[in-house]
């Protein structure tokens, strides 16, 4: 079933790559709707999920690993995973959680095997785009330059100041559920996530003068 994910990346804007106040994904409101068309069908349940978290996984533990084979190994084993557990997660809202929860155990069960830590990595964004084809090129070409120049402030922050904001920005977790995740209390959450916003925020508003 999972043989092939066939991941399409997720489109970008320059806009979107600087608001950085506000979530890059739609928020979990839509979930709500998806309990009705769920139920009790887990063929059902895999698919809405899939479709609807795999590009904001991707790009997540893209992030964390650096590596785009890797990637796609950690994305297949999470979605199996998911798809063997499905029958004994019983909230649909702790769905998400439960993702992201498993991606990141994915990510450190890696790192372990190769005896390394995730803020020592190099990114090429370019995977991580899905331009259309009738856009301007000096469009497509801002877009990929603000990916990478924010790529490249986020590998300045510390560790644990960039993982808050991969999970809030990709994972579109809330604070409550990053605070149980890094097992830290809500307000240091808030605290890290507001100075690492800011800073990206002064960051990139001098290099794209």
């Amino acid at each position: 079933m999972l043989n092939k994910l066939n991941y399409k990346p997720a489109k970008y804007s320059p806009k979107k790559y600087l608001h950085l106040g506000g979530n890059f994904y739609s928020s979990n409101e839509s979930i709500q709707k998806d309990k009705v068309r769920v139920l009790n069908n887990e063929n059902i349940t895999f698919t809405i999920f899939y479709n609807k978290f795999k590009g904001r996984l991707f790009n997540y533990v893209l992030k964390m690993t650096g590596n785009k084979m890797v990637t796609e190994d950690i994305i297949q084993s999470l979605f199996l995973k998911f798809f063997e557990n499905i029958s004994v997660i019983r909230n649909v809202e702790s769905i998400p959680f439960w993702l992201f929860k498993t991606a990141r155990n994915e990510v450190f069960i890696h790192f372990r095997m190769v005896k390394r830590n995730f803020h020592s990595i190099d990114i090429d964004d370019s995977d991580e785009f899905d331009i259309e084809s009738d856009e301007h090129i000096d469009e497509i070409y801002e877009c990929k330059e603000v990916a990478l120049l924010l790529q490249k402030e986020l590998e300045l922050l510390h560790p644990a100041h960039k993982e808050i904001f991969l999970l809030r920005e990709y994972g579109n977790l809330s604070y409550k559920e990053i605070a149980e995740l890094l097992k830290v209390d809500e307000n240091i959450v808030k605290s890290r996530l507001f100075k690492t916003r800011r800073k990206l925020i002064n960051k990139l508003s001098k290099l794209l003068k």
